[in-house]
């Protein structure tokens, strides 16, 4: 699946770089040429990074988080690296500029998938992974097994990527101000969080296995412990947004207006983000590892399309309110998920064994 999907949006983005830009900054033609730039090598990235995430992924199902602990690690030295070499034309190389960030990133990725690659064939014992295996289609029993617990969190995810293209479309036809301040706050976003994404994957693979073993009870256990695992981690993520927050701005050689944006944007990001907590390690961690990939699917779809994107348009191209309520707005699903999930996790309904497989291979 990550080989044919890579590949179909590897294509298309070689292909049609200043397309795909100019459906985020319609208009802004260095913009666009710029991103172009970075899109055609990028394109490169889709199949390596997808097969070194899978691989990855399957370790820490089976208990191992060292090997993404390891790799995260090393491809964050990679990246840094080779983006300083890059974009500045270091070791004697020409200064390639936003084309040396994006070569810098396929760099990284490289070195993720060999790593992974190294350790899932040659050291780990328990999977077995064998690069014949991709010669051999699964039992009919685990297609259908796929398609009941599997297939939703695809369409899920895939939805939510589009959700977020949608926010990146409407904030791209905003003022410069506006996409300046919003490429901030989501660094800052991201740096803050890192414990609430590790939370998340700890909750699914904690959970999955717990309910794999069919003790439902301890399964409802660690989800509340999760629950408010998250709650202490978005509290204390969203101060940190606050202290980061200011300091960061500072760092930027941004122009008076899109500082002050800045500034309000992220206030609205440390509101945000106690929910962000909540509904991702919920959604993402507790109750996809206990299979309700249904109901997930359709909590995605319905308050990221039906709440999110059109209350964001409203918001920031319709009304013209300012920055803090456009970031609410953009987030709103965070909040309605936090209630919706919390009290499916109270029900119980969430849990859902997989069916065990007869025969080899399963």
């Amino acid at each position: 699946l990550v080989i044919i999907l890579g590949g179909v949006f590897g294509v298309l983005t070689y292909l049609f770089p200043e397309q795909i830009m100019a459906i985020y900054v319609p208009g802004k033609t260095e913009v666009i040429r710029l991103g172009a730039q970075y899109l055609r090598i990028t394109a490169l990235i889709f199949i390596p990074h997808g097969i070194a995430l899978v691989m990855s992924n399957v370790v820490r199902s089976v208990g191992n988080a060292k090997l993404g602990l390891y790799v995260s690690l090393l491809s964050f030295t990679v990246n840094i690296g080779a983006n300083y070499v890059f974009i500045f034309g270091k070791l004697g190389l020409p200064a390639m500029g936003v084309m040396g960030a994006a070569l810098g990133t396929l760099c990284a990725r490289i070195v993720e998938l060999i790593v992974c690659a190294v350790y899932l064939l040659k050291v780990e014992k328990v999977l077995k992974y064998r690069p014949t295996g991709l010669l051999k289609l699964p039992q009919p029993e685990l297609f259908r097994e796929f398609r009941r617990l599997g297939l939703p969190a695809i369409v899920s995810d895939s939805l939510l990527g589009f959700a977020n293209t949608a926010i990146s479309m409407i904030i791209g036809r905003m003022s410069e101000e506006v996409i300046g301040a919003w490429a901030i706050v989501m660094v800052v976003d991201r740096m803050c969080t890192v414990a609430i994404q590790g939370a998340t994957s700890a909750a699914g693979v904690v959970v999955g296995q717990t309910v794999g073993e069919g003790d439902f009870h301890r399964a409802q256990h660690e989800g509340w412990t999760f629950f408010f695992l998250s709650l202490g981690l978005g509290v204390v993520a969203g101060i940190l947004v606050l202290l980061v927050g200011d300091a960061s701005i500072g760092l930027y050689n941004i122009t008076q207006g899109t500082h002050d944006t800045a500034v309000v944007m992220m206030q609205a990001s440390a509101v945000v983000v106690c929910f962000q907590a909540i509904q991702s390690t919920l959604s993402k961690g507790v109750l996809r590892g206990g299979g309700d990939t249904k109901f997930l699917m359709v909590a995605d779809v319905l308050f990221q399309w039906c709440a999110s994107v059109p209350l964001g348009i409203l918001v920031g191209l319709v009304w013209g309110l300012g920055p803090f309520w456009v970031l609410i707005a953009l987030r709103i699903d965070y909040f309605i998920k936090s209630v919706w999930l919390t009290f499916r996790l109270k029900s119980g309904k969430w849990i859902h064994q997989a069916r065990k497989l007869n025969g080899a291979g399963a």
